[in-house]
């Protein structure tokens, strides 16, 4: 009868423990990112110029902001008002690993601190400057204190193609997360993702500022445009062009589902180490979300793996809807239900990560996967959402050798989902904190869904059969 290793080290010589080594290159000490916080939580003070001086129209004109708070947020007498969220408000999100969580928040005066007439005077209440405009009380938000953005990580850092296709995996569980839950964030840009380096110092980041988010739970992500009024985001140059050409009419919609994932295509080449394609700077030239075309994309490096290339574009096709034909080869075996079974089990089963084991939530076996045997298998895909997009990046990091093509099998597959799932829980057990990609597993194994994972199969094999 096997043994488990008793401790890290062993485990580690006996290869169970995720591998570790130089992913991150420093660019130089005096351009690092900022240490370590010294205190473990942050205060961060609303500018308030148009929400009146009431606790009450401060809750309500800034509710966005309280969208990723926990429960106990809001609870109960803290600092000066006593506060109820009220029916009809923003959604309240669940919590999530790469999601930032609003402890506390309240109202009160705001403070003259260092440095506030220098950096922002014109926000300031009267009584502190005499020509500013903000009011005299104003929201405060408790939450996690970061170490900094990506944008300072960037700007310090030049990580792997590996740790930065994670990177990019973590920003794409984020937005399944947000995008399961019926909220788009709607300015994701680097600056509004916070990061927090592991004992190894791998970054774990964490998306915040919701200041601009949609979550009206009477309209979910399908939000009404019947007029220019009505506001569509924070973020022109990372607006996904479904957004940014959309015109008002009477019966006019605008679908989130999607772009907030666009959005992280278009990070991807930050971290990647290119230049963002949608901003400009100085005299560089720049694409508009509005009219730029596919061909117009900068190339991502050779370094960077095949499978992150191509889903990167993919993510950054311009219209969400449009079909994209991906092809198999001959003789090969498309994985379960990717041939578009029309059984229930293909369309409504899932996979649960309970106890230790990744099984498929379904009253019967799928049916096994048909051959292709006319030339090349045809099927079509639109931009992937961030659920199968994050899903793509986990089989291909992790799956390598289960996902080659010929091998590509139900049973197999549930196998190779057993091992990650006894895998995962001994290195979380045996280490004691769990590294960034430990925690990644982790959450795969959490959100499996069986159609979302068949699709994000599919295109890989489609890809990589390409090559």
């Amino acid at each position: 009868m096997p043994v488990l290793p008793q401790n890290q080290q062993v485990a580690g010589s006996i290869g169970l423990l995720p591998g570790r080594g130089p992913e991150i290159i420093p660019r130089g000490e005096e351009e690092q990112a900022p240490l370590a916080p010294a205190f473990p939580l942050a205060i961060k003070m609303m500018w308030n110029i148009s929400a009146g001086s009431s606790s009450e129209a401060i809750f309500s004109t800034m509710s966005q902001e309280l969208v990723p708070a926990s429960r106990v947020a809001l609870a109960g007498e803290y600092g000066a008002v006593a506060h109820r969220r009220s029916k009809g408000g923003p959604k309240q999100l669940a919590a999530h690993p790469n999601v930032i969580r609003v402890f506390r928040a309240f109202t009160s005066s705001v403070p003259l601190l260092p440095g506030a007439l220098l950096d922002y005077p014109d926000v300031l209440p009267p009584r502190l400057h005499p020509e500013g405009l903000g009011h005299g009380r104003t929201l405060f938000l408790v939450m996690k204190n970061y170490s900094c953005t990506l944008r300072q990580y960037l700007r310090g850092n030049s990580p792997s193609p590996r740790l930065a296709t994670v990177m990019t995996l973590q920003l794409l569980e984020g937005v399944a997360h947000l995008v399961q839950q019926g909220v788009a964030h709607r300015d994701l840009k680097s600056d509004n993702v916070l990061v927090e380096p592991d004992a190894d110092g791998c970054p774990w980041l964490v998306i915040t500022d919701f200041g601009c988010c949609l979550a009206d739970e009477r309209v979910g992500l399908q939000l009404p445009f019947t007029s220019w009024y009505v506001d569509r985001g924070g973020n022109g140059c990372l607006m996904a062009p479904e957004v940014s050409t959309a015109c008002p009419g009477p019966r006019a919609v605008i679908d989130y589902s999607k772009a907030d994932a666009w959005a992280v295509g278009a990070l991807a080449y930050e971290i990647f180490g290119l230049p963002n394609p949608f901003y400009g700077q100085g005299s560089r030239a720049h694409l508009e979300s509005r009219s730029y075309q596919e061909a117009q994309l900068p190339a991502l490096p050779e370094s960077v793996p095949p499978e992150a290339r191509q889903l990167v574009r993919s993510l950054l096709q311009r219209d969400a809807s449009k079909a994209v034909t991906v092809t198999v080869t001959v003789g090969a075996r498309c994985c379960p239900s990717l041939s578009r079974d029309n059984s229930p089990h293909s369309r409504h089963g899932s996979w649960a990560f309970q106890g230790g084991e990744a099984l498929p939530a379904m009253h019967t076996a799928p049916r096994p996967p048909p051959m292709c045997t006319h030339g090349k298998a045809r099927s079509v895909c639109q931009r992937p959402s961030a659920r199968v997009a994050a899903n793509l990046l986990h089989l291909s990091l992790w799956g390598e050798r289960t996902l080659a093509l010929k091998d590509l099998k139900p049973d197999k597959m549930i196998g190779w989902l057993l091992r990650q799932s006894a895998a995962t829980l001994l290195a979380s057990r045996l280490a004691e904190k769990n590294c960034v990609e430990t925690k990644m597993k982790m959450l795969f194994l959490a959100n499996l869904e069986y159609e979302a994972l068949s699709q994000a199969a599919l295109l890989l094999c489609s890809w990589r059969a390409a090559l």
